[in-house]
């Protein structure tokens, strides 16, 4: 691609790698230089993807200073040059990145701002996993609908990272209620998914085991 100057196919192929290196490598290099070949040759598209890219894994890292730049300069981006999927991809993860940093005002704020939308089930699963989280600690209503079509959603959608996630949300939701047994069958479900995932999926996975009762090997 880069012989021959198709700077499209070069920003998707970077793209692609950044969102494939292990943990251990520097994914945010290709997806930087994803970013910079978009924007310089006008490709929103491809921009858009990198914001979103850069956004969902240094949110996944846990890396938030970095996350709030590239949520705060994406979603300029694309509200300016109306990609609407990648604004919902920015917003889905931000409500995660709100929730995990305390601010669930905010996270719920932007959360329902996205189901408003004509938003795809996949954009969807973050924010139901969010504000079905915030709604079981606040003890309000809403939790399972929230819950139910994240699962559902994640199940359907085959991608382990999202079932994990939903999982997740559920066995916690199910602990609060003080349905124990409950929780330990969604954590095992997350469990399973967490083994192709990310080593924050299963640390959390084998911690709700291990309240449920179980005795997980590490």
């Amino acid at each position: 691609a880069e012989s021959v100057n198709a700077t499209a196919v070069l920003s998707d192929a970077l793209n692609t790698l950044g969102c494939s290196l292990s943990p251990d490598d520097d994914w945010r290099v290709p997806l930087r230089q994803a970013l910079d070949i978009a924007v310089a040759a006008g490709l929103h598209e491809q921009a858009g993807r990198a914001f979103a890219n850069l956004h969902s894994i240094s949110c996944e890292r846990r890396r938030f200073a970095d996350a709030e730049r590239y949520y705060a300069d994406g979603l300029r981006y694309t509200d300016e040059h109306d990609i609407g999927v990648y604004v919902n991809c920015l917003r889905g993860t931000q409500a995660f990145l709100l929730e995990q940093t305390g601010r669930w005002d905010e996270a719920v704020s932007i959360g329902g701002r996205l189901l408003a939308t004509a938003a795809s089930p996949i954009n969807r699963i973050q924010t139901l996993v969010v504000l079905g989280q915030i709604s079981a600690r606040r003890g309000v209503g809403g939790v399972w609908e929230y819950l139910d079509e994240a699962a559902t959603s994640a199940d359907g959608s085959g991608e382990q990272q999202w079932i994990a996630a939903a999982r997740l949300a559920r066995t916690e939701a199910h602990w609060l209620a003080g349905d124990i047994a409950g929780a330990r069958a969604e954590a095992e479900l997350a469990g399973q998914a967490a083994a192709v995932t990310s080593a924050w999926d299963r640390g959390a996975a084998m911690a709700w085991l291990r309240r449920c009762g179980a005795s997980p090997e590490p």
